[in-house]
């Protein structure tokens, strides 16, 4: 089931986690695959309940970079 677009509601939240706040997306936007984008997710919000075995990182990483 798609959530606003999204692959899952996981997916959502974590693209909104990664681009709602500067440092984080500048780091986000250093990325070159995405695995690089669920490492910035790691760094900065290891401590979350989100299960991200769920998130499409993909998807974050061609939406916001083109990929």
């Amino acid at each position: 089931m798609r959530v606003n677009g999204w692959t899952n509601w996981d997916t959502w939240e974590a693209n909104n986690w990664l681009t709602n706040d500067e440092t984080v997306y500048k780091a986000l936007s250093m990325c070159n695959d995405y695995h690089g984008v669920s490492g910035i997710f790691e760094v900065f919000f290891s401590d979350t309940e989100l299960n991200i075995s769920k998130v499409n990182w993909e998807e974050i990483y061609n939406n916001n970079l083109g990929g």
